[in-house]
């Protein structure tokens, strides 16, 4: 059992290495594109990104994490850490409501496992060539070296009840990537896998499951971000719903070019 004080330190982890878990993600203050380029492509992440119809057998989260930022999907962390990531701070994003499974766990005590988390995020780069890069350099051994250590940079400890010292949620973390082609985009995956410090009996093995799936249209980034515990979040389902987001991303760039 881990205090409340202690367990809801985690939420900072449950988020997408680079990912983030905000919603609307407005623009720098400076940024040079007019008011209607800006508004147009609010409009574009909103007609693509993720709906509650897409999920139905998850519900929009309570309380979505706000924030802003004009980054890329992969984090001012990553990108300060990643000499050759991209400097997206001309970046317009927008992410979808964050949708997720609650269990009986979480109404009635303080256990925020089992998780079932899905999220997907529009984010529009400078140029084409900027959004390719992006995803490019994070693919990369390096750049997989700079998401494990944004994870590990989080400040989140638990501790359970009665213990002096805390520990940090997540250890043992890994991250591979892969990359295929999927009808004309060329889409790419981060696989991390960890072992989470709120899940009892510790047996060492992994618990705690975190994708983040994106591919380019253009200047865009489109993403799919999936966190799961203790179970993987299912392969299928993350296919159908990466096929939802690139069949509309498609489809708008037919109607509108």
């Amino acid at each position: 059992m881990f205090s409340k004080v202690n367990t809801i330190g985690i939420l900072g982890v449950v988020c997408i290495a680079g990912g983030g878990c905000a919603n609307a993600v407005p623009t720098k203050r400076n940024d040079p594109r007019p008011v209607v380029a800006q508004a147009r492509i609010v409009a574009y992440a909103h007609e693509i990104n993720l709906r509650a119809s897409d999920v139905p057998k998850l519900i929009a989260a309570r309380y979505p994490w706000s924030g802003e930022t004009a980054l890329g999907p992969i984090g001012a962390y990553v990108e300060r850490c990643d000499s050759e990531a991209v400097d997206s701070g001309g970046a317009i994003g927008l992410r979808s409501t964050r949708f997720h499974s609650v269990s009986r766990s979480q109404t009635v005590g303080d256990s925020l496992f089992p998780l079932e988390s899905v999220q997907s995020a529009i984010y529009v780069m400078g140029s084409s060539g900027a959004a390719s890069r992006e995803l490019a350099a994070a693919a990369t051994a390096r750049g997989r070296q700079c998401l494990m250590r944004s994870l590990l940079s989080k400040d989140a400890i638990v501790r359970p009840e009665g213990a002096k010292v805390g520990v940090p949620v997540l250890s043992k973390i890994k991250i591979s990537s892969v990359r295929w082609h999927m009808a004309r985009a060329l889409v790419y995956r981060w696989h991390t896998t960890a072992e989470s410090a709120t899940e009892e009996p510790r047996t060492g093995a992994p618990n705690y499951y975190q994708d983040m799936l994106a591919f380019t249209v253009g200047p865009a980034i489109i993403v799919l971000n999936t966190v799961s515990s203790p179970e993987a979040f299912a392969t299928t389902e993350e296919m159908r719903l990466l096929s939802v987001l690139y069949k509309r991303a498609m489809m708008r760039e037919q109607l509108y070019g």
